[in-house]
């Protein structure tokens, strides 16, 4: 086991509060705001559509995992939509974290001169 697996053991991901709490304390920053930014002029629609999709899709997850999954249904189209607001919401962290990477990589090679 590597101590990347050990610590994402410890942190909770079930939600996606919990996700943006750990990134939030991670790279010392709101991580809503950082995804506000990345979304720009686009942002109405991350409050109105994608994350509630999102946390829609985290709902769906716990039941389908956890609780009697035969007896529970979801709509093909609203399975769609839950995998693309997914995709968008990864897309957006994956751009905010390889930013803040960038931000220490230039950190680290100021440090060496």
């Amino acid at each position: 086991m590597t101590l990347g697996e050990a610590i994402a053991h410890q942190l909770q991901h079930s939600r996606r509060e919990h996700v943006t709490e750990t990134l939030s304390t991670l790279l010392n920053a709101d991580f809503i705001e950082l995804v506000e930014l990345d979304f720009g002029e686009q942002k109405e629609n991350l409050h109105k559509w994608i994350f509630p999709i999102v946390d829609e899709a985290y709902q769906q997850r716990h039941i389908f995992c956890h609780e009697i999954a035969q007896m529970h249904t979801v709509q093909p189209r609203h399975i769609r939509s839950m995998l693309l607001c997914g995709f968008v919401f990864l897309a957006s962290i994956e751009t905010i974290i390889a930013n803040a990477l960038g931000g220490c990589q230039k950190q680290i090679e100021k440090s060496h001169r």
